[in-house]
């Protein structure tokens, strides 16, 4: 029932800053349109006698871990992937929204 099209598949690469060929575009769009049918198909499941999880700590046998301070990365290693570097410890990304 979902109706993904060649160009929300475009779009989305051109947000996430992807190149696609011409038969990527298709094979995703047809792979995305099958993911959102399928998560429409779980809107149809009874989970009325089902009881949520308003919070983790409710959660039984859900092992985590000690949220403990670790080395922060070196401020050379940060910047390398990012975009245009302000002065100082920032830098400008593209616009999303």
């Amino acid at each position: 029932m979902a109706k993904i099209t060649k160009e929300d598949i475009i779009k989305i690469a051109d947000l996430a800053k992807i190149e696609l060929t011409e038969d990527e575009i298709i094979k995703f769009t047809k792979d995305m349109d099958d993911i959102i049918d399928f998560v429409d198909q779980l809107s149809e499941v009874d989970v009325s006698d089902v009881k949520y999880a308003s919070h983790i700590e409710d959660m039984q046998g859900q092992r985590t871990r000690e949220d403990e301070p670790g080395e922060a990365l070196p401020k050379e290693k940060v910047f390398l992937n990012a975009g245009e570097r302000q002065k100082g410890n920032s830098f400008k990304t593209s616009k999303i929204i």
